[in-house]
């Protein structure tokens, strides 16, 4: 299950953008996980969400948010994580 969800991250920012961009990735047939992100906690305002999913769906992942409109703050690969 680690790679399932472990392996690249989108940071997207309100939590109402990454269930949006979760339920498109699935009505993709790309599973992802709704994660609080850690930009958040290093002393942002507010809270900060993104998605944790397979990095072999990065590129597809990609395509779909971009058709929905969802504009993705950053993306991690697996070990760009700091």
């Amino acid at each position: 299950m680690e790679d399932l969800f472990g392996g690249c991250q989108m940071d997207i920012g309100s939590l109402t953008l990454a269930m949006k961009a979760q339920k498109a990735l699935g009505n993709a047939a790309i599973p992802s996980t709704v994660v609080k992100t850690e930009s958040s906690s290093k002393g942002g305002r507010g809270c900060s969400y993104g998605l944790k999913l397979s990095c072999s769906q990065t590129e597809n992942a990609k395509a779909v948010v971009a058709h929905e409109g969802i504009r993705v703050k950053r993306w991690i690969q697996g070990t760009d994580r700091a």
